[in-house]
Order: C-alpha cells, then sequence, then structure tokens
C-alpha cells in the first residue's frame, strides 16, 4: 500500500514568499521590529532618488548571518520567540524588495544579489569596518519616495524607539512613552477625551501590536483611543503581520475593554454631577460609545433629546425643528403635563399630526432601548385613523384645486377640531390636508404652504421641485383667497404677482383686457 507524508517543495516556497507580503512597503516595518527586538534605542533610514535603502539601528548586531537567511529560524531568544512569535520571516521581504542586498553588523558583513540567494547561492562572509549594531543595505527598490515617507510615518506613530528618516526625527505621539494609559486585561488603552485634552470621549480605536498599526476604526479626521496590545494575548498574520488573527472577535474584545474602562469614568462622572446634568451632557455621546444603558435610571428627560412635534409637511428636508425650552420629568410625562410622540407624515396621517404640533407634544431622539420613555409615546401612524376631523361652521361650499403634483377638494369651514381621544384642539388659522384628496381650510388660513402636505415634489430624479412647488403654493393661496374675498380684482392682481408679470419692464403702464371664459381660457386685449 503506498503513504503520503507532508513534503515542502522550498525553492518554490521561497520563490512565492514575495505573494505573502501584502504590500511593497512591509520591508521597512519588518526592519523596525528588528531592530527593536535587537535593544536597538534607534533606528535609522536614509532612501536615495536611485531606489538605495539604508538602514542601521545601534541594537545588539548579528551573530550568525546564516539564521538571518533561515527560512523559520529567527536567531531571537527563546523567550521573546514565545512572547512575540517572530518566526524568522520577515528578513524574506527584503529579498523581494530590492536587486542588491548588504547586510553588515559586528565587523562582518554579507554582500549578494538577491536573485542568487533565492537561487540558493553560497554566500561569502567578509570583513567590515561597521562596527554597530546592524546596517542593511537595498540597492534596485522601486518603491516611489513618497510612498516610503507615508508608510514611515505611519509605522513610527506608535512604535517604542526613535525612528530617523534622512537624518529627521519621526513624530511617535502614540507610542506609549508619550501617552497616559490605564493597564487593562489587553494591554495599554489612552482614553480620548480622559486621558488629553480633548472635549469628549469617543468610540474610534487605534490599536497597535508590537508598536505597529493593526488595526483602525472611526473617522480618519478624529483622534481616537489608542490601544497597545499585550503581544502574548494577539496574534497576527504571518508572514507580514498587517492584521489580527480571528480579527473580528479580536476587534470586539478590544472594543469592549475601551467600553469598560469609559463606563467606569462616566460611572463616577455620574454619580458626581447627578442624573439630570449627566443626561443633558452625555444623552446623545453614550448611544454612540455603546453606553445607552446608563441612561435607563435617570427618570428625566434631557433638553438636548427633545423638540417639539414639528408643522407636517411630507418632505422631510423641509421639517421646522423647534428645540423645547428645559427637560422634563418622568413623573411629568407619566401624569400626562407633557405628551410624547413617534411617527413621521404620511398622507394619511396629516391630521393627527396638526394635533401634535398645535398641542405641542414632543419628539425624542436617541431613546435607547428599554427606556422608560418608550411606554409612554404616542404613536401618531397608528393613532392617525382615532383623529376625528370636524369642521365647524361649514360654509357647505367646495371648489376643486388642480396643481401640478396634487389635486384636491377644498372644503372651507370657520374653523375645525381635531379630536384624539381626550386631546382636542380647534384651530382657525392652519388648513389640514384631510386624506381622500381633501383640504379643509378655515377662516383665518391663507392655505400657505398647505401642498407641502399634500406631496414631498420630489421628482422621477429625485430631486426637489421646488419651482413646482411655489407655483402650486402660490395658485392654492389665490384659490383661498378667491373664495374669501369679494373683490375679485385681488384675486387677479395675486395671480398676476405670482406669475411674475411686474418683472417685464415693457408691461409698465399698459393696460389690458382680460377675459376668463367658461372653461378658464383667457383673452387679453390691449386697452
Amino acid at each position: 500500500m503506498n503513504a503520503v507524508f507532508l513534503q515542502v517543495n522550498v525553492p518554490n516556497l521561497v520563490r512565492n514568499m514575495r505573494f505573502s507580503f501584502t504590500n511593497s512597503v512591509n520591508v521597512l516595518s519588518e526592519m523596525m521590529q528588528n531592530a527593536r527586538r535587537a535593544g536597538a534605542t534607534v533606528v535609522h533610514f536614509s532612501y536615495s532618488e536611485d531606489g538605495t535603502l539604508v538602514v542601521v539601528d545601534n541594537g545588539k548586531g548579528i551573530d550568525d548571518f546564516q539564521k538571518l537567511l533561515t527560512l523559520s529560524e529567527s536567531g531571537w531568544e527563546a523567550e521573546l520567540v514565545t512572547r512575540e512569535h517572530a518566526f524568522g520571516q520577515g528578513f524574506f521581504s527584503a529579498l523581494h524588495s530590492g536587486k542588491h542586498v548588504t547586510v553588515e553588523s559586528r565587523g562582518r558583513r554579507i554582500a549578494f544579489e538577491t536573485e542568487d540567494v533565492l537561487n540558493f547561492a553560497s554566500i561569502a562572509e567578509e570583513p567590515s569596518d561597521f562596527i554597530g549594531g546592524t546596517s542593511i543595505t537595498l540597492q534596485g527598490m522601486t518603491l516611489p519616495k513618497k510612498n516610503l515617507v507615508d508608510a514611515l510615518t505611519k509605522f513610527a506613530k506608535g512604535f517604542p524607539i526613535e525612528v530617523t528618516l534622512d537624518g529627521l526625527q519621526l513624530a511617535r505621539r502614540h507610542a506609549l512613552p508619550s501617552l497616559a494609559t490605564v493597564e487593562t486585561a489587553i494591554g495599554h488603552i489612552h482614553l480620548r477625551g480622559y486621558h488629553d485634552s480633548k472635549p469628549q470621549l469617543g468610540s474610534g480605536i487605534e490599536v497597535y501590536l508590537q508598536g505597529l498599526p493593526i488595526y483602525n476604526s472611526g473617522f480618519s479626521w478624529e483622534d481616537r483611543n489608542v490601544v497597545h496590545l499585550d503581544a502574548t494575548q494577539f496574534d497576527a498574520r504571518m508572514p507580514d503581520r498587517s492584521q489580527l488573527i480571528d480579527e473580528k472577535e479580536a476587534v470586539k474584545r478590544i472594543q469592549n475593554a475601551v467600553r469598560t474602562e469609559q463606563e467606569k469614568i462616566l460611572a463616577a462622572h455620574k454619580a458626581e454631577i447627578g442624573g439630570e446634568a449627566f443626561a443633558e451632557k452625555y444623552w446623545h455621546l453614550l448611544p454612540q460609545l455603546g453606553l445607552s444603558e446608563m441612561l435607563l435610571d435617570i427618570p428625566y428627560l434631557p433638553k438636548s433629546a427633545l423638540e417639539y412635534a414639528p408643522e407636517p409637511v411630507l418632505n422631510r428636508d423641509c421639517l421646522f425643528r423647534t428645540e423645547v425650552e428645559s427637560g422634563i420629568t418622568r413623573e411629568s410625562v407619566e401624569s400626562g403635563e407633557h405628551v410624547l410622540c413617534v411617527g413621521s407624515p404620511t398622507e394619511e396621517t396629516i391630521p393627527v399630526h396638526m394635533l401634535a404640533y398645535k398641542k405641542r407634544w414632543m419628539v425624542v431622539s436617541n431613546l435607547p432601548t428599554e427606556h422608560w420613555a418608550d411606554q409612554h409615546r404616542v404613536d401618531l401612524e397608528e393613532s392617525a385613523e382615532k383623529v376625528v376631523v370636524t369642521l365647524n361652521g361649514d360654509e357647505g361650499t367646495m371648489q376643486m384645486f388642480q396643481g401640478r403634483y396634487i389635486d384636491a377638494r377644498v372644503r372651507f369651514c370657520d374653523s375645525l377640531t381635531l379630536t384624539l381621544n381626550q386631546h382636542v384642539v380647534t384651530l382657525d388659522d392652519e388648513a389640514v390636508f384631510c386624506a381622500f384628496g381633501e383640504v379643509a381650510v378655515p377662516g383665518k388660513a391663507s392655505g400657505w404652504n398647505t401642498v407641502m402636505q399634500a406631496s414631498s415634489y420630489i421628482g422621477e430624479n429625485d430631486q426637489y421641485g421646488e419651482d413646482d412647488r411655489d407655483i402650486d403654493d402660490q395658485h392654492f393661496q389665490a384659490l383661498v383667497a378667491l373664495h374669501r374675498t369679494k373683490d375679485l380684482s385681488t384675486v387677479v392682481k395675486m395671480v398676476l404677482s405670482h406669475g411674475g408679470v411686474h418683472r417685464f419692464d415693457a408691461l409698465r403702464g399698459h393696460c389690458f383686457n382680460v377675459i376668463v371664459d367658461d372653461t378658464g381660457n383667457l383673452t387679453v386685449t390691449s386697452v
């Protein structure tokens, strides 16, 4: 019987390793990492336009060049290998980054064409005048200088030892020695808005493993919470360590740790300033931090969370929102002194939204799940069918309105009453679109903006038809004016003014005879 066993095609493995590195700049982070592991306090980079990169560190140097060129043989002490999983693959990124490599350390050097090494040629050691830690020169690189500068700036940001480029020190504002942090079960965390002067806490995280960036979330322009992971607990994908292993679960664990520390800070602040002040200050921030549950035991809704129900229009971009004067207590809500509501206007729900608007009911934003206020909110959509619309002093007249976006029957009355259970409001200054194509217009209503109750004026291309809206609005007001006044000339003047006749200089000073026939057609003659 035949037997099979694991074998490795070493030449192919070595040659194909170039496909394992995420991008061409990872050779830089590997050089930095090797310098740190060698005990260096600084690593210097220089890069010339001919594609030559020189990296020099002041670490302990290399005692065996063979280990440098042996795959999966790091040469580091056993304790470091265990702690950081240094597997001896990083230097191979250099073999795929340039055409010629020179390594000098402790008075010795090796120099070779990368193609020769990849073909397993023997490389002789030679004496060198370089006595310091380690110097590595890569020639024949094709990496643009800007890409190199950007990458080193990013890699140096949280690195524990000094990094220079062409003699200039790179900023390391996220390096542990530069940060105030709290030590946690996952590593060190610098909390934005607590350990620094930023105005508030934030949810974004910038994560480092062994001093190099490995994950970030949140907006690129904001300062995030900085996390330096405990390398004994988190692993990175080999060989270039560009991503955490089981990243989704690892990130969840990191975010939970950040959230736990933020909750400790906020709990202490809550006890210090009291629930009402705490709700006012943190109502909109806590959902972003995933800490909304801290609001559940506070019998108070802050001013910042409330606004009065807006006048109902179907285009949400045209809603006019009004903040309340002050926060309200749970007791005032439960007693009915203040009424909370939820829902957006539709063609079928305008009356109930008008009632909420006139009664100055309140809308709550960012209401946490299972908050006490939720059970006291009136769902306006569900309540719409229960609203009774009563026209008072109905003159028994009805006219048809034909607009660009809507057709409606217009009912005129002295006033109208909206009733929902024990809630009643009578109004004489606002027209109300009552569904089924009917609009109630009380005695003091001009009809202004009523058409927005019947249409959003959003056209086929999702564009707001402002001109069509203005024309419909003007014509509806003219219709109301025509019914209210006995002076027909007033209505004609309104219609002509809305039409822009006054803008034409050539018409000024002239008189016209305008006849409107039974079908609505116009005959205009000069007088």
